[in-house]
């Protein structure tokens, strides 16, 4: 785990990009059979191809988890986050193909205290995107950290 870093050493405007991941045909049939989601959309390619997409797609869900999962393991977070409270405004402008590489772009958009002294708020823009750079999925995190030096007490 990375070094603690503390709300107040979190910038507005910072921003950092997680590694990437190919989106592979397993992917798609683990999380239809963890979420019982066996669109044909997803799972039958003969079904995909009349469709607007030609071919089969991934779960909107399951590339939001991901992104999640990815933003996570890059250790931006380290042991600051105390909790994730939400997300807002979950968009999805374009298909992810079994086939893409995605990463997610993270910007720190705004930051609070919160009712403790000891904690802060932070809304992160994330940003899901493909090997050609398209955002494919965009959502804000909120999330509540440690602050530097405060005591609840």
């Amino acid at each position: 785990m990375a070094k603690r870093r503390y709300w107040e050493e979190y910038s507005v405007g910072e921003e950092i990009t997680t590694g990437a991941i190919t989106i592979g045909e397993a992917h798609i049939f683990q999380f239809a059979g963890l979420s019982t989601d066996f669109h044909p959309l997803h799972v039958n390619e003969e079904y995909a191809k009349g469709t607007q997409f030609g071919k089969r797609i991934a779960h909107g869900p399951m590339i939001f988890g991901m992104s999640v999962g990815l933003i996570t393991s890059s250790g931006i977070w380290g042991d600051a986050a105390i909790a994730l409270l939400g997300f807002d405004n979950i968009r999805i402008p374009a298909p992810v193909f079994i086939g893409d590489t995605i990463h997610v772009k993270v910007k720190f958009k705004e930051k609070r205290e919160s009712r403790k002294p000891d904690r802060g708020i932070m809304t992160s823009e994330c940003e899901c995107r493909n090997q050609r750079d398209e955002v494919v999925m965009a959502f804000d995190q909120i999330q509540l950290f440690h602050r530097q030096g405060v005591s609840n007490a």
